[in-house]
Formats: C-alpha cells, sequence, structure tokens
C-alpha cells in the first residue's frame, strides 16, 4: 500500500464496506479519519521511524474503534476465495459445520484493529484460507 493520503481513503472506506459499518457512507468521517492516518504515519516518519513500523502505527488510528468479528473473517474468506464454490446463503452454515476446526482458531486470535496491522494477519488469514478449502473439497461442497 502506498503511504499517501488517498490511499489510507480507499483502504478505510473498502474496509468499511466489506464489513458493512455505517459510516462507509460519511465521507467526512473518511476523510477525517485518513487525515489523522497520514498525519501519524509522517510523524512517524520525520522521528525516524522505519515504514512499515510507521504505517502499523498509522492503520492502528485508521481502525480504531471499527472492530470485525471472527466470524466477519471467515465469510471475508468465504467470498474472496470460495465464491465460486459456495453461494452466499450457505456461508453460514459452513461456518457452522466448521466450527470444530474454527474453535483453536477464535482463541488464539483476537481480532483487533491492531492486530490486523500486523503481519501475523496476513499469515492467519492464508492459514485460515487452507483449512477452508480443505474443509470444502473434504464435504464435496
Amino acid at each position: 500500500m502506498k503511504n499517501t493520503l488517498s490511499a489510507y481513503e480507499n483502504t478505510l472506506r473498502n474496509y468499511l464496506n466489506r464489513y458493512n459499518f455505517p459510516e462507509a457512507e460519511d465521507e467526512s468521517f473518511i476523510t477525517c479519519r485518513a487525515e489523522n492516518t497520514y498525519e501519524v504515519f509522517c510523524d512517524a516518519r520525520r522521528r525516524g521511524i522505519d515504514v512499515p513500523t510507521s504505517d502499523e502505527l498509522a492503520k492502528i488510528v485508521l481502525f480504531q474503534d471499527l472492530d470485525i468479528t471472527f466470524d466477519d473473517v471467515i465469510r471475508d474468506i468465504l467470498a474472496e476465495e470460495f465464491y465460486d464454490d459456495l453461494p452466499e446463503y450457505e456461508y453460514d452454515n459452513v461456518i457452522a459445520d466448521m466450527e470444530y476446526l474454527l474453535e483453536e482458531y477464535r482463541e488464539l486470535y483476537d481480532i483487533t484493529p491492531e492486530f490486523m496491522a500486523t503481519p501475523e494477519w496476513e499469515a492467519m488469514k492464508t492459514e485460515l484460507t487452507g483449512i477452508i478449502a480443505q474443509f470444502i473439497n473434504g464435504n464435496g461442497l
């Protein structure tokens, strides 16, 4: 991601839309939050903090108080990776059927904006995608 004001605006807008936050329609909220985020990034860089760490600090501000649930993450993975294999109305059933596989991850990861700004976030999503793929293939879905 580029560390520009417009990039932070786009990232926030996409996140709000993806997870159906009412703030997705509030352009002043998006602009204000993105400006604050960009200022945190620039301030961190002025203090000599490297780009990845500065971006992590900025994303904490960007996603502040915009928490999602673990099931939102699973629905997002299903929508992104398995849209050809599984209709959306089946997502909740698949999540319920996979509960025994997901329980460990629910306990292991606290889905917060701070966590979402770390490299572990992408690693978790990749691992969950593999588990979901095995479940779908193993159950003929």
